[in-house]
């Protein structure tokens, strides 16, 4: 015959005299569910470990009740939490049954008490009933919920509108720890002139919160805060779980409990982008050149689609790539900043939906992938979208061109700024009044001006060009003023030769 587990799991509690709101949960579910072996489990570490130092009482965590059941070769486990909302506390349940799903050949799990529409209209009717029951004068009546930082907070705001629907005019909705605190509360009776108040605790369990928080002779407990109100307040010692109709509640969500599927995990691939250097394809360094090996896809950026790539070319330089590997991903150089954008949003998609495939890619860039790489608009995004992925650092072509020229760019405690000719003539000026030592990338159609600039601070001569380095027509040597230079030209201004 088939094992099969119920397991009732519940936040818990360290008061033992609360224990029997939980016990009724149980014993309705057990009832419920006579061809299951049930098995309670806590989810708190802190409960668990109280009940066991203070009075002797041992509770499992759920990990540990899976384990058993695991050993015991359970093959079917139902799960009913106690909890009241789809929160943290719920979601940890899952996760953790999730796990273990592949020990079992079915998991099933009940919803929390408040989740589906149908539950609040339930769950209004018992909670009138019993504020019905109760004898003496009453103007109105506290639900009193823990709250949550989860999102799932705002049930206790639904719940709110959905007594008032039921004309349950009387019930406000508060919570210890939540959004919708006491203070809302008190602003509600005073409108509604309430001078005697129900407290009733929406917790399974009325234990440490109900009896400090709630009814505690503490001057910030709930009863003294409504008592300086002018409000008396009648605070009902009785958890969730000792509610008949909430009880039932409970059991009619263990027999509509949801199978949870074992989830086939679709791996998504990693994009690697990949600094090639800024020419020689001996620059490449090792770690580029085995990703490029390794990877399933080789993209490189272009503005115009067909143009052709220096990086791929550099790269195939030092690697043997297959052309079925290559992917050509546009980014428009549009004047139009809407149309760029688009291009980069195309161009992120693309990746996107090659890596959601399960393959690794290796995006190049010239140079070092860090600097103005248009590959850092594809990386920024995929980041924000929770995807793999990892800058492969490249020889900038400064650098290169420096060690080429055989000069340094920066010695003892000189300091150095890069900047893009794109920054405009003024930019320059004001980097040469302020530093050491500069770089001006893809300077080639400003190198006139920038030329008039050092001469009239006696600089000129301390200028080296480097273009194209490793590349065919690489020119590095000292500043030509009439000699024309192409996109790929650096200069290196240093302040002492």
């Amino acid at each position: 015959m088939k094992k099969k587990a119920l397991i009732v799991v519940s936040f818990g509690t360290s008061a033992v005299t609360a224990m029997p709101a939980i016990e009724n949960i149980e014993q309705a579910c057990k009832i419920a569910c006579p061809e299951y072996d049930f098995f309670r489990a806590f989810t708190s570490g802190m409960i668990i470990r109280k009940l066991k130092r203070e009075s002797g009482i041992e509770i499992p965590g759920l990990g540990d009740v899976l384990d058993v059941l695991v050993r015991e070769g359970y093959e079917e486990v139902l799960c009913q939490p106690t909890h009241l909302i789809p929160g943290s506390e719920f979601e940890k349940v899952r996760e953790k049954l999730k796990d273990y799903r592949k020990h079992f050949s079915k998991v099933s799990m009940g919803r929390p008490l408040l989740a589906d529409p149908k539950d609040y209209a339930h769950f209004c009717e018992s909670i009138k009933k019993e504020y019905e029951a109760v004898p003496g004068d009453k103007d109105a009546l506290i639900l009193a919920g823990h709250g949550s930082k989860h999102q799932a907070d705002s049930l206790y705001r639904r719940l709110q509108k959905e007594l008032e629907a039921s004309h349950f005019d009387e019930a406000l909705v508060a919570t210890v720890e939540g959004e919708t605190g006491l203070d809302q509360a008190i602003e509600a009776l005073h409108r509604k002139k309430a001078e005697n108040v129900v407290i009733m605790p929406i917790l399974v369990v009325a234990g440490v919160h109900v009896r400090e928080d709630l009814a505690g002779e503490d001057d910030d407990s709930w009863k003294n805060v409504l008592a300086r109100e002018n409000i008396k307040a009648n605070v009902l010692m009785r958890g969730l779980g000792e509610i008949p109709g909430i009880v039932d509640q409970y059991v009619e969500h263990l027999h509509e409990a949801e199978e949870i599927k074992e989830e086939k995990k679709i791996m998504r691939g990693k994009l690697y982008g990949i600094g090639v250097g800024p020419g020689d394809p001996e620059y490449m360094t090792l770690k580029a050149v085995r990703l490029v090996k390794e990877c399933d896809v080789v993209a490189y950026p272009v503005k115009k689609e067909g143009e052709g790539s220096v990086a791929l070319d550099i790269a195939r330089g030092a690697v043997e790539i297959p052309d079925e590997k290559i992917v050509e991903v546009l980014f428009s150089m549009n004047p139009d900043k809407a149309t760029r954008l688009a291009s980069r949003k195309n161009a992120t998609d693309k990746i996107r939906e090659i890596l959601d495939s399960g393959k690794n890619i290796a995006m190049l860039a010239l140079g070092d992938i860090g600097i103005y790489s248009t590959y850092s608009y594809v990386h920024k995004e995929l980041i924000k979208d929770g995807y793999d992925v990892q800058m492969v650092s490249g020889i900038p072509s400064f650098c290169a061109g420096a060690s080429t020229a055989n000069i340094s760019i920066v010695e003892g405690n000189e300091g150095f700024t890069v900047i893009p000719s794109l920054k405009g003539i003024d930019e320059v000026e004001t980097a040469l009044d302020n530093i050491d030592n500069l770089v001006i990338m893809k300077v080639g159609k400003d190198v006139r001006e920038v030329y008039d600039l050092l001469c009239e601070r006696g600089l000129e001569k301390n200028a080296t060009i480097i273009s194209n380095v490793g590349l065919e027509g690489e020119y590095v040597g000292p500043l030509d003023p009439d000699r024309d230079y192409g996109y790929f030209t650096t200069m290196v201004i240093k302040r002492e030769m």
